[in-house]
């Protein structure tokens, strides 16, 4: 189950990530299709993240659960940032 919430945060992050006009995306047709629709891409990347950090809260307790939430978003969100402007197919 845990892999589920850490893909609901790999997921929502990579949204949020891939609407931003400053960010070297992909440039496959998933990618593009939410570069065209930016608002969207952002409230399901914000939808995804909260939903995760509900189910790491129901699982793991209000507090434990929030602060599971967090380090594993700062491990995603660092992981994307380092990774996906080396992608040689970003333009």
């Amino acid at each position: 189950m845990i892999v589920l919430y850490i893909g609901l945060q790999v997921l929502g992050f990579y949204l949020l990530y891939n609407s931003s006009q400053r960010a070297r995306v992909w440039s496959d047709a998933i990618s593009r299709w939410f570069q065209a629709r930016r608002t969207l891409a952002k409230v399901c990347g914000v939808a995804f993240l909260l939903a995760s950090f509900a189910l790491f809260a129901m699982r793991d307790g209000l507090g434990a659960g929030i602060m599971e939430a967090v380090v594993v978003l700062m491990v995603v969100g660092s992981t994307m940032v380092l990774l996906c402007p080396l992608n040689p197919r970003a333009h």
